[in-house]
């Protein structure tokens, strides 16, 4: 009987198309809505879950300027971010392990531009950022719209094998 090949057996990133690679990551976040920011200072570590947008190379979210997350994470030279598609089988696992930098918003046309499109996103959040929209206060200041800007992006995808990982280019959406 011929010896039937694994098809969980693991690929090397060098056997796997580069752009197909950069095209799945990009997909995976325009499927997915919720990134975990991680941070790490003396107090400990800490990660949470935001909703996010993403645009112009970053994952924007709103997020209160006193919660622990964005006040250890502006701080930080880095911090760390997860995004993954939720899956009963480790077969299916599929996500992004990141590390970049946490900024406040300082743009106003940028911040209406990112609260319209955040709240085309999450139509209940609408009601919240009406304000925002208005152009009121769009960069927040007890909420505020903040980027998480990956420098590094590595996409995990177990249908290559079981913790095949490689670095990706985020493809920007404008």
């Amino acid at each position: 009987m011929p010896q039937q090949q694994d098809r969980f057996a693991k690929a090397t990133p060098a056997e796997v198309d580069q752009t197909e690679l950069n095209r799945l990551a990009t997909g995976l976040i325009e499927r997915c809505s919720t990134m975990v920011l991680a941070t790490s200072t003396s107090e400990g570590p800490w990660a949470a879950p935001v909703y996010y947008v993403w645009l112009r190379g970053s994952f924007w979210f709103y997020s209160a300027g006193s919660s622990r997350h964005v006040s250890q994470g502006l701080g930080a030279s880095k911090v760390a971010a997860a995004v993954w598609e939720d899956s009963a089988s480790w077969r299916k696992i599929e996500g992004l392990q990141m590390e970049g930098r946490l900024s406040k918003a300082k743009d106003v046309t940028e911040a209406t531009a990112i609260a319209m499109a955040y709240a085309a996103r999450f139509p209940q959040a609408a009601t919240i950022l009406k304000d925002k929209l208005k152009g009121l206060d769009p960069c927040g200041s007890r909420i505020g719209l903040y980027a998480f800007s990956p420098a590094t992006a590595i996409y995990t995808n177990n249908r290559y094998g079981l913790g095949f990982r490689s670095i990706v280019q985020l493809h920007r959406k404008q």
